[in-house]
């Protein structure tokens, strides 16, 4: 592997959100392969296997400005300034809302967590990476923000956002030798969706009527087919690895089936799809018949 050096002189990774899915994977491959892994999440205690695999543990709130100074400072410490990879992998989810029945500090806290998060860590370990001589930052986006579906508008806008920054930090960052690598993510298995917080639909929301099927449809999408952490794990590693790595790594189930639809075919290709498949055909007739009764 290009980064990888001998084991007296490890190169280091720093990963937040490894409580558990795809941070907890991406811990256990690069300690695989060698590097010293420093594991973050907001509970230390949640890290305990990664510790014993050898990963260095730090508490870390990546939406909290003093708790990502304090790491800031502990890498400092532990690695003497320098810092070779960066993946920004914590991230939160959203329950199944509406446009029109979204919490405003619920989005506040998401935009927190996903956009700030990642802006935070880059703007902390900038120096470190440049230190370092050959840095990589691996910030996960999502396919959700190439092509976001209905009820999960918050969740798409954020990675969204954070596609278009990822991209423009890519630019700025490479004259100071850092490498910068969206991570397109399809399709993966993990804990997400189901700890977000559980929402119920407001009694007066246009969308109570199919509300069930609106939760089906999207545990199906989130759900389906999803490849393995550990397997999305080692096509991230081996691409952010790379001496030259890719500007984007498409990986997940339909990840690819996503770029070809959000590439080459009309928005309103999957407005008509999305219709269908969230039942809001059927909303939409009923909602004409009550406009005549």
């Amino acid at each position: 592997m290009d980064m990888q050096s001998s084991t007296n002189s490890k190169k280091i990774v720093l990963i937040t959100g490894c409580s558990s899915g795809i941070g907890a994977a991406l811990a256990r491959e690069f300690l695989a392969q060698g590097f010293h892994v420093i594991a973050t999440a907001r509970r230390v205690d949640a890290l305990s296997e990664l510790t014993a695999l050898g990963a260095t543990t730090i508490a870390l709130d990546v939406g909290n400005d003093d708790s990502v100074e304090r790491a800031k400072e502990a890498v400092a410490t532990l690695t003497g300034g320098k810092l070779d990879i960066l993946i920004n992998n914590a991230g939160m989810s959203e329950g199944h809302s509406p446009g029109s029945d979204i919490a405003i500090p619920n989005v506040q806290a998401m935009f927190n967590t996903n956009v700030f998060g990642p802006m935070r860590m880059v703007k902390a370990f900038t120096p470190m990476l440049v230190a370092a001589g050959d840095g990589r930052i691996a910030n996960l986006g999502s396919v959700t923000g190439t092509m976001a579906y209905p009820f999960a508008s918050v969740y798409a806008s954020t990675k969204g956002s954070l596609h278009s920054w990822n991209d423009a930090i890519r630019v700025e960052l490479a004259p100071l030798g850092i490498k910068v690598i969206n991570l397109c993510t399809g399709g993966v298995k993990t804990n997400i969706a189901s700890q977000a917080p559980p929402r119920v639909l407001p009694e007066d929301s246009f969308y109570k009527s199919i509300e069930q099927q609106i939760l089906k449809i999207r545990r199906e999408t989130v759900e389906s087919d999803a490849m393995p952490a550990a397997d999305y794990a080692k096509q991230v590693v081996a691409a952010v690895t790379r001496k030259q790595p890719p500007l984007w790594l498409w990986a997940g189930t339909s990840s690819w089936k996503i770029w070809f639809i959000t590439t080459f075919m009309p928005r309103w290709f999957m407005d008509v799809t999305w219709t269908k498949r969230f039942g809001l055909a059927a909303l939409s007739e009923r909602v004409a018949l009550k406009k005549v009764l």
